[in-house]
């Protein structure tokens, strides 16, 4: 084994060493080889097509022949195709007379709905068709998508990295196959409109010039201020389950430049990596899920860009949210609110070399000491307290029957839906019988009790739910308006009883959408209720469940959310606090964002299911922080800011956490924001306090000057209470 893994790190250097020196300078130029005034094979396919069709050598002699692109006609296309047609499967045929001459390949597709392209019979790009499909049946429906061309925007892009081209390209006749998929029977468009293009090493006309719209691929800068995460992978990153693969990170701390030849000297590492995503899954740029593994493939708790040591990640995909920091936001006012949310950080991303784009590094929501912080569930724990917790559950669509519970009640405008909850950690392949037993029966009490009990500042549904991270849960989805929240990706858990009998909602999770992102059920909105969100989209399923209408009816809930909504409006949410926080991540974004809107060239265009769109980023980037302006305005008419509670700092109202930041920190001064007066204090790994420092409420700093690098901990303590965070010096 041992000269095996020498003759691959032998191999993966030379590779590196070749495409970065030869293959990724030499293009002179680049050509078309299938575009405009190319003339297809073409046939609408049925039950008896044969699925041979993409292959090389396939006879299509019998096909029809058109013109791209092949679509419904309606203004925009060559070659036309009956009404309520499904799919399309199309074959062309091109010559190459020398493979060494090129040294890259691009395939752009224009498409309404979603396809999937071949070269040689090998597919080389997909969009908004089921990425479990190999192939896709001929009436299978896509996602729906609408082409770019005819609103003079680009079609979407895919670059085909130089190893596949060499292993699939050859010299003489090459086979071009592409299956276009219709969104649904009634569908008032189709189009199929694919373009490849070849970077071409000398000077020289072989193929077409390309077409007016096309650009060159940027190649990426030699340096970022963010970190620069690489992948490296032998095979298609497929949706499951995950592959191996080798991650490297470069990253020089707060402030310094990264640079993309650089050793990689952040992490380096196996892993074991999937597609992940619902809806997302048919956007060109991927999301993925990420497990840092050691060499024999268990799992590695390691600590990746300053988060606490653990082994699932997700590498999320910003793409119809071209702001990329929606999710960001809400996960670190989440954290500012004492909530664990997950953390974050901005990142590129190469796959073999080939850049990526802005992808934002996120913690997996999972049960742990670093993160959901409640017991561990055993499979002898079936009696007594120990079978009380800890459940982390989650109301989505459910993987299969075996996955979840229903609710017994349905929500407010529903058509007869049940809600479903999922179990999470431990999932329902790892619970047994008489777990699930007990967290269904828990959470049916508790549905029982709010749905019938009478209202009471102490009694009924407060005996089983914590209240205030309901209140947290209720005020973060209303901020952001989020379409998804209450009803999909909603988190809750519950711990052991003696640790703590209620339930809790979190973590905050998924708000791509939210913040005036989405087209539908009134959802960009600022002057509504993301609770209320039935009354706009009735009879759909996955509506939220009963509970927040149910509370909203309970005098003394309102009274608790206004003095949270004043604490939270008068700290973390103040104006400046909010266009503060809005215009750090667009600093930190702004260099890298024009890199990305090269590979991924969406500004100007709609994508699923943008409710605005902007010329430039900067338009996109107003229109989050008018958005949030204005949502702001409308809560503070709707959730007054007349508190009568005492002590909204007190034990009614939870406080926002105190902040450490920069972390990890580089410098002699970091910056602390703090909900009230008390005592800092340092401790070092080893238990010695190193610091102690009187402060008040507001924004500080602590002067860490001279102390060694390595983990802190930080102790903030006052009235009688004790809160911790770790801190990193570098």
């Amino acid at each position: 084994m041992a000269g095996r893994s020498q003759r691959l790190f032998i191999s993966c250097i030379f590779s590196l060493i070749f495409f970065q020196g030869v293959y990724a300078q030499t293009v002179n130029h680049w050509e078309t080889a299938i575009g405009t005034n190319t003339v297809w094979q073409y046939i609408v396919p049925d039950v008896n097509t044969s699925q041979n069709w993409k292959n090389v050598g396939f006879n299509t002699n019998s096909w029809r022949s058109g013109n791209a692109s092949v679509g419904y006609g309606d203004n925009d296309d060559a070659t036309e195709v009956p009404s309520g047609t499904l799919s399309v499967y199309m074959v062309i045929r091109f010559g190459v007379a020398d493979t060494t001459a090129i040294a890259k390949a691009i395939f752009h597709m224009d498409a309404d709905d979603g396809f999937v392209a071949y070269l040689n019979g090998t597919e080389i790009a997909r969009s908004n068709i089921d990425t479990a499909l190999h192939p896709p049946l001929w009436n299978t429906l896509a996602s729906d998508h609408e082409a770019a061309l005819y609103q003079n925007a680009q079609p979407e892009r895919f670059e085909i990295s130089y190893e596949r081209l060499m292993a699939v390209l050859k010299r003489g006749n090459n086979t071009l196959a592409v299956e276009i998929h219709n969104a649904e029977p009634t569908s008032s468009d189709l189009t199929a409109f694919p373009f490849l293009s070849f970077g071409m090493r000398s000077s020289g006309l072989t193929f077409q010039p390309t077409p007016a719209w096309f650009s060159e691929p940027s190649d990426f800068a030699s340096s970022s201020n963010l970190p620069i995460i690489h992948i490296r992978t032998t095979q298609d990153i497929p949706d499951e389950p995950k592959i191996t693969a080798d991650m490297g990170i470069i990253y020089n701390g707060p402030g310094l430049r990264n640079y993309r030849d650089s050793s990689w000297n952040h992490f380096t590492g196996k892993i074991g990596i999937e597609i992940r995503g619902a809806s997302s899954q048919s956007f060109p740029k991927k999301s993925f899920s990420v497990e840092t593994r050691d060499d024999t493939g268990a799992n590695r708790d390691v600590s990746l860009l300053g988060m606490p040591a653990e082994n699932d990640w997700v590498l999320y995909a910003p793409y119809t949210d071209k702001t990329f920091m929606r999710d960001a936001l809400a996960y670190s006012w989440g954290r500012d609110m004492g909530r664990y949310a997950s953390r974050t950080a901005f990142c590129e991303l190469f796959i073999n070399n080939i850049y990526q784009g802005i992808y934002c590094l996120e913690e997996k929501v999972k049960r742990s000491s670093k993160r959901v912080n409640i017991s561990k569930l055993k499979p002898e724990d079936i009696a007594g307290d120990n079978l009380t917790g800890g459940y982390l559950l989650e109301l989505d669509r459910p993987a299969g029957p075996e996955t979840y519970f229903e609710s017994r009640y349905t929500p407010p405008n529903s058509n007869g839906y049940l809600p479903k909850v999922s179990y999470i950690d431990p999932d329902g392949t790892e619970l047994l019988p008489v777990q699930k037993n007990y967290i269904t029966n828990f959470f049916r009490r508790m549905e029982d009790t709010l749905k019938r009990a009478p209202f009471s500042p102490t009694g009924g549904y407060h005996r089983y739910m914590d209240v205030d991270s309901y209140i947290d849960f209720f005020l973060i989805n209303e901020i952001s308006n989020n379409v998804d929240g209450y009803r999909l990706s909603t988190y809750f858990y519950k711990n052991k009883n003696s640790k703590d009998s209620l339930m809790h909602m979190g973590p905050f999770w998924d708000f791509n959408l939210g913040f005036g992102n989405a087209d539908y059920c009134d959802a960009s909105a600022t002057n509504n209720w993301a609770w209320d969100i039935g009354s706009r989209c009735r009879g759909s399923d996955n509506l939220p469940a009963f509970w927040w209408s149910r509370l909203n009816q309970d005098p003394d809930w309102h009274k608790r959310v206004e003095c949270r909504y004043q604490h939270l409006r008068t700290t973390i949410w103040s104006n400046a606090k909010v266009t503060a926080r809005i215009d750090s991540f667009q600093t930190l974004l702004t260099e890298a964002a024009q890199r990305n809107f090269v590979k991924w060239p969406i500004i100007g265009q709609y994508v699923w299911p943008n409710a605005f769109v902007g010329g430039t980023w900067a338009q996109d980037m107003n229109y989050l922080k008018i958005w949030i302006g204005d949502r702001l305005n409308w809560l503070d008419f709707n959730i007054p800011l007349r508190c009568t509670l005492t002590g909204v700092e007190g034990p009614e109202i939870k406080e926002q956490r105190f902040s450490v930041y920069p972390n990890p920190a580089s410098g002699n001064i970091v910056n602390l924001t703090l909900p009230y007066s008390g005592t800092v204090k340092l401790w070092n790994i080893l238990g010695k306090q190193v610091i102690e420092q009187a402060v008040v409420p507001g924004d500080g700093t602590l002067d860490i000057q001279g102390l060694s690098p390595g983990l802190y901990r930080v102790e903030l303590s006052a009235k009688g209470r004790r809160e911790f965070m770790n801190l990193v010096i570098e």
